[in-house]
């Protein structure tokens, strides 16, 4: 009876150890998902975006700032929405690649007044 004990302990211990790790790798396996805003390049809208980006980054507000804070300061400037839409729930890291950059400027672009886009 005893062994029996013994078998049905290790047993359990092997099931929440095979649990744990099953948890801990889906856990990395979430894939953060934010709302796309189609973007296609044009010099005419890259010219705008960057005289727009320009303007932000002299400003007071990001006057002073470096790097990530301030990337996210002259982006909050052009387009506190799309920010808050796109990057606030998970903000950039250090060195992360910015694969949401395109959605950014397309929701920059579609906030635009209709007129603003018409000449673009």
């Amino acid at each position: 009876m005893e062994t029996w004990k013994r078998k049905y302990v290790i047993l359990l211990i092997i099931v929440v150890c095979v649990l744990a790790v099953l948890q801990v790798t889906t856990e990395a396996k979430k894939i953060y998902q934010y709302k796309f805003y189609y973007y296609r390049k044009k010099p005419k809208v890259e010219k705008k975006f960057r005289a727009a980006r320009l303007l932000c980054i002299n400003s007071d507000e990001c006057k002073g700032l470096e790097g990530l804070s301030l990337t996210n300061c002259w982006r909050v400037c052009m387009a506190a929405h799309c920010y808050d839409e796109i990057y606030a729930p998970d903000e950039l890291e250090q060195g992360e690649i910015d694969v949401r950059s395109n959605s950014f400027k397309g929701c920059w672009l579609k906030s635009l007044p209709d007129m603003n886009r018409a000449n673009l």
